[in-house]
């Protein structure tokens, strides 16, 4: 099974092996041996920035970032609240939204794509202690944008709902 995801602004495929790595097809020639972005690594989940030109990759609680075309890291790197399963760039690029799947939570992150730096905003609950205690096992699935950049949308696993996050984009 591939997680399969393109560059809206690059002529790239990326797709996420059962193994972890992350291998990149150039769509217009298709080699049958694509470029690995990292093979010492095994990623959980990945997101191209909305300029096509980084893509964030998540290892556990850690989030590396690279340029995809020269298959190298940048030197940035950060840490998220928990396991990072799913991750997305806000429609701007301003913004870096993980989903923290065993504490169901979200983590936002302000990302400077000049200076390559990522800050943490801050960590909110997808749901309430009250709704975890009531099922067994709670844990968050799929973190989605708003092609707007007006919404977070959060699906959680357990408590069988969606969560909607209202973005402020001066913050």
């Amino acid at each position: 099974d591939y997680t399969v995801k393109w560059c809206r602004r690059q002529p790239v495929l990326a797709g996420l092996s059962e193994e972890g790595r992350i291998l990149l097809w150039d769509m217009y020639t298709a080699p049958e041996d694509p470029t690995s972005l990292d093979d010492d690594s095994s990623f959980d989940a990945f997101a191209f920035a909305p300029r096509g030109d980084v893509l964030a990759a998540a290892s556990g609680s850690t989030v590396r970032l690279f340029d995809w075309r020269r298959a190298e890291p940048i030197e940035t790197s950060f840490d998220a609240s928990g396991l990072v399963l799913s991750l997305k760039f806000s429609p701007d690029g301003k913004f870096i939204y993980l989903l923290n799947e065993l504490s169901v939570s979200m983590t936002a992150f302000a990302w400077d794509a000049a200076n390559g730096t990522a800050r943490q905003l801050g960590t909110v609950p997808s749901i309430s202690e009250a709704a975890k205690a009531k099922e067994t096992h709670n844990s968050g699935a799929e973190i989605l944008m708003h092609p707007g950049g007006r919404f977070v949308y959060f699906s959680n696993r357990g408590h069988d709902t969606v969560s909607v996050f209202r973005v402020d984009p001066a913050t």
